[in-house]
């Protein structure tokens, strides 16, 4: 079961979707589950970064804490989104149901790719 804060992020999921002017976009799947999950960043005139996700076929867990997570980090530059550990933003959040783990690991991935497409 997702705690009361994940629960409520997947009812009223914030920054799905995507950017309308979106500067790059990544894609991370767990071949496992069929999860996948895609980030879109856009810089703010102050460098910081507009993001959003659009999941494909995910799970409870992974759009819950996709919408947390981009909750926490709007505004953050670069060089701040990449101390960011999906595992403590699921801790925060009141942790993962048994089982969902995955969820963590499928964000952060996506989140590294992500960081990889802005220093292109």
């Amino acid at each position: 079961m997702l705690s009361d804060v994940l629960r409520e992020h997947l009812l009223r999921p914030r920054h799905a979707g995507r950017p309308a002017r979106a500067h790059c976009s990544a894609r991370a799947a767990n071949p496992v589950c069929g999860d996948v999950l895609h980030l879109h960043a856009a810089r703010d005139e102050r460098g910081g970064l507009e993001l959003c996700f659009e999941a494909e076929q995910a799970c409870s867990a992974v759009l819950a804490l996709s919408s947390f997570a981009l909750e926490r980090c709007q505004g953050l530059r670069a060089d701040e989104l990449r101390s960011v550990d999906a595992r403590a933003l699921a801790a925060e959040a009141g942790g993962l149901p048994p089982g969902k783990s995955h969820a963590a690991d499928l964000l952060q991935r996506a989140l590294e790719s992500l960081l990889a497409e802005l220093d292109a």
